[in-house]
């Protein structure tokens, strides 16, 4: 389970982030991209509150070019990590659906 989920929120990512939205303006990219980006922050929190160690998630980052989108997600990873392990799976889906908040709005104001 957790090894899909890991693959699912990078096999959503990888494409947005190579391009193949080539008919979008930068802006219209980017939007998209930090909608990707607020389910990931969910699911590199799901998947921290399930023991995935932080080298197999960096690991899946590898496929994604070097740049600011990498970079942030990195970021989510490292800060996910920083958070403690819980024990109940609904305390793991809370603490997932509190790191999401806001994530959008705050991926919409990085400047990229």
């Amino acid at each position: 389970m957790n090894k899909i989920r890991i693959f699912s929120v990078f096999a959503c990512i990888v494409p947005i982030l190579l391009g193949c939205n080539y008919t979008k303006t930068e802006a219209e990219h980017w939007r998209t991209f930090c909608q990707v980006y607020e389910g990931a922050a969910y699911n590199i929190m799901f998947d921290r509150q399930n023991d995935i160690p932080r080298e197999k998630a960096i690991q899946q980052l590898k496929k994604i070019p070097e740049g600011i989108p990498r970079n942030m997600l990195i970021q989510l990873i490292d800060e996910a990590q920083r958070h403690p392990k819980l024990e109940q799976l609904g305390d793991k889906k809370q603490a997932a659906t509190r790191f999401q908040q806001g994530r959008y709005e705050t991926c919409l104001k990085t400047p990229h």
